[in-house]
């Protein structure tokens, strides 16, 4: 039998019909249970896989035939595959299929997108675990390099605080303690829930078995489900590479515009930082680059310490008519594709590099793009709100990191500025002329140039005082110079203006009878006094 690859925590189905001629008749797995019904096989995970799965199916006969179920780079699981203490309620595992992907055929569009997901419209599986009873707690344990945790959050939710922990279960060394406020008070005066949304994630962890203990500090607290980065680490790439999916790298969104906002870290609340540094699991300054640039207008998109503070902190939000701007700074990859999706569960119109699309889904998936010279402009051309996550590239180098994974530079933002001016249909230009006369005293003409600048029409532009100043000094005859300074001048595009500068000729070096006389006696009294120094000097 081929072998699988599964994204979701979710069941696959197999159907063996016209592959074998016998019924099967039952099944078993490491992590899931394995239904059979005549020739069709169900496999169901039902715990977090640690490892790939060998999956063992028996036909009437009592032949025995095998198959490999193996974990995409990362794997979604809803948060029923947690265990909780306390009084949470609420929590499931999916029963719907994920579609069936058979490894190594290279016919796998990309890992982390599924139609099973595709027309959620509110908590993943419509489910989410629920408690608000102080030190409630959740454990789930998982193997792999990283992980995102998601809960539904408001703008009152509550705050919870994470153990790491080696090995399985919490007897292990505790490797990191973190905290994460999940009241998301970044869309000020929007009451309504934003689903799925990871409010805290474990990077760049060593590749083995962890797991994470979830306290409740106080609120309530709606877990959602976890994503599972690189089970088993690098083990699976000659599997994945078929795929076009091996040597990944992810890098949030969130922090490559953090790289180029403005923040102190006096302004940072104390829960985020650690010494001289911001936690990384609220901003992560390794895997960021140099940064994207957001455009446009709306509220909270300035990256600073409020972002960092009171903004979702795995994400970042395109509200209507807000683009976001990068580049990657290679041109060496396989696929690209960026995690989003609808904040609100309305469906969200957009365009990536003026190739437009729709995202209805709550869920977060990974939608695959293409840029554009190595350029990625994303824009929200909807009325409900774009929530992006990751950014993943495939195919890369050896030695590419996340730090320098993006860049940003004036031929990004120009293709920025001319998508969105596409967008917005086609913007008339036109020159601004500055026509510059340079005359006499008399008002007659000496020399005259003209500058100019292009740019949409009705707008203005301001000629610089020093800019007209040397393009006039610039066209002078020889031996004139200005006799007045140049001020500022303003001119709509599409429309021109004149600026008159007054210069007169330099005054010429003296040659008169009177001046050579001058300088005959000067030289005389020069000799005489030589004379009597050389007398004295005897």
């Amino acid at each position: 039998p081929d072998d699988y690859i599964i994204d979701f925590g979710s069941p696959i189905t197999v159907d063996f019909t016209g592959k074998t001629s016998y019924d099967f008749e039952s099944g078993s797995a490491n992590f899931g249970t394995v239904q059979t019904n005549g020739k069709v096989v169900t496999y169901t995970p039902n715990a977090v896989l640690k490892e790939a799965d060998t999956v063992r199916i028996v036909n009437t006969r009592g032949a025995v035939y095998t198959f490999t179920v193996y974990p995409a780079t990362s794997v979604y699981y809803e948060e029923g595959f947690a265990s909780y203490t306390g009084s949470w309620s609420g929590g499931s595992d999916t029963t719907e299929n994920q579609t069936v992907s058979v490894a190594n055929d290279e016919t796998i569009d990309l890992y982390g997108y599924d139609d099973l997901y595709a027309s959620a419209n509110g908590d993943s599986n419509e489910s989410v675990a629920v408690s608000s009873t102080k030190n409630d707690t959740a454990t789930f344990t998982f193997n792999g390099t990283g992980l995102d945790i998601y809960a539904l959050t408001t703008q009152s939710t509550g705050s919870m605080s994470m153990w790491l922990y080696e090995g399985e279960g919490t007897d292990g060394t505790l490797l990191k303690l973190g905290y994460v406020d999940t009241a998301n008070k970044w869309l000020e005066g929007n009451n309504e829930n934003y689903y799925n949304t990871p409010v805290f994630s474990y990077k760049d962890l060593e590749a083995r078995t962890y797991t994470v203990k979830i306290v409740v500090n106080n609120g309530m607290i709606s877990l959602d489900g976890f994503r599972v980065y690189n089970t088993q680490g690098d083990a699976y790439e000659s599997v994945y590479a078929a795929d076009k999916e091996a040597q990944a790298l992810t890098a949030e969104v969130r922090d490559i515009t953090i790289a180029k906002g403005t923040y102190h870290l006096a302004d940072i609340d104390d829960w985020y930082k650690y010494g001289e540094n911001i936690i990384d699991a609220v901003y992560d300054a390794s895997n960021n680059g140099s940064g994207a640039v957001i455009l446009g207008e709306g509220n909270g998109i300035t990256a600073d310490a409020d972002m960092i503070n009171n903004g979702p902190k795995n994400e970042i939000y395109l509200e209507k008519g807000q683009t976001i701007a990068m580049k990657l700074n290679t041109s060496s990859y396989g696929k690209v594709a960026v995690g989003m999706r609808s904040l609100n569960g309305g469906t969200v119109s957009y365009a990536i590099n003026n190739q437009e699309g729709s995202v209805s889904s709550t869920v977060d998936m990974y939608y695959k793009v293409q840029p554009n010279n190595d350029m990625l402009v994303i824009e929200n051309k909807g009325d409900s709100v774009l929530a992006l996550t990751k950014i993943k590239v495939t195919g890369l180098a050896d030695g590419m990191s996340g730090d320098s994974l993006f860049t940003m530079d004036a031929d990004t933002m120009a293709f920025a500025l001319q998508c969105i001016a596409d967008a917005t249909g086609n913007v008339e230009t036109a020159d601004a002329a500055l026509t510059v006369n340079v005359v006499d005293v008399n008002g007659d003409a000496i020399a005259e140039t003209v500058l100019t600048a292009n740019g949409t029409v009705g707008e203005t532009h301001t000629f610089a005082a020093a800019d007209i100043q040397a393009a006039a000094e610039g066209i002078l005859p020889d031996g004139y110079e200005l006799t007045e300074e140049a001020a500022d001048a303003e001119v709509v595009y599409g429309e021109s203006d004149t600026m008159e500068l007054q210069a007169e000729k330099a005054a010429e070096e003296d040659d008169s009878f009177l001046s050579k006389l001058g300088d005959a006696i000067k030289n005389v009294i020069d000799k005489v006094s030589d004379f009597f120094n050389s007398l004295f000097r005897w």
